[in-house]
């Protein structure tokens, strides 16, 4: 009997844990005041690796002005990656346009008989003269350039607006247009001008002659084109 007393006893004395404490009622300890303890460590000269981690862990403001720099780095990065789509939608843009050029140069300087086997070729009309023969190549031989760079332009379009609404989210709302037109106009969408208006003056190059036959009989004439 003087044993179980002196237990209870004993037991009374004993420290409640916080959870016994929550369920009897009683609020729990406050938790430790970790960075005052930590300024103590440094009050005491301690230098310590584990310490400048303690320190950084419960610094508020510290970790405000990370968490600040994080976001506005990655929004950076953000802006930066939709910048380079429209960098590169633009420069295939300027390939796409210089096809084109290219494949219309190529038939200014066609002469008359290469320009006719060119609309053979193509199952055409091989008559009429040098201006003539050259406007009814060139919407054949630049189709596909043109169509490229159409298709191209739409793509250009949708980036540089993509753009825009980008830095408009991310608060560039005074003079957003007038940034983004100056790095990427919008007069370079407009579509490919007519390839004729380029062609040289017609050089003095002599009239092609061809021998002609009626009825399988040589007429012996030439007819000039």
């Amino acid at each position: 009997m003087l044993l179980l007393r002196t237990a209870r006893r004993a037991s009374m004395q004993r420290p409640l844990s916080s959870l016994t404490k929550a369920m009897m009622g009683r609020a729990p300890a406050k938790p430790t005041p970790w960075r005052a303890l930590a300024e103590q460590l440094v009050d005491e000269g301690c230098e310590s690796i584990y310490l400048t981690r303690l320190r950084a862990q419960h610094d508020v403001r510290a970790h405000v002005d990370t968490l600040a720099e994080e976001v506005a780095e990655e929004m950076a990065r953000a802006l930066g990656r939709t910048t380079s789509r429209v960098d590169y939608a633009f420069a295939c843009l300027e390939r796409d346009r210089q096809r084109a050029h290219d494949a219309a140069a190529a038939v200014l300087k066609l002469r008359v008989p290469e320009l006719r086997d060119e609309l053979r070729s193509h199952g055409l009309p091989v008559g009429g003269n040098k201006p003539e023969l050259r406007a009814r190549l060139m919407p054949v031989a630049t189709a596909d350039a043109v169509e490229a760079f159409d298709a191209q332009r739409q793509v250009c379009r949708k980036e540089r607006q993509n753009l825009l609404i980008h830095r408009q989210a991310l608060g560039f709302k005074t003079g957003n247009h007038g940034a983004v037109e100056k790095y990427y106009p919008s007069s370079v969408l407009k579509p490919l001008g007519d390839f004729l208006e380029d062609a040289p003056e017609d050089d003095d190059e002599a009239p092609v002659t061809t021998e002609q036959s009626y009825k399988g009989k040589n007429w012996g004439g030439f007819r000039f084109y």
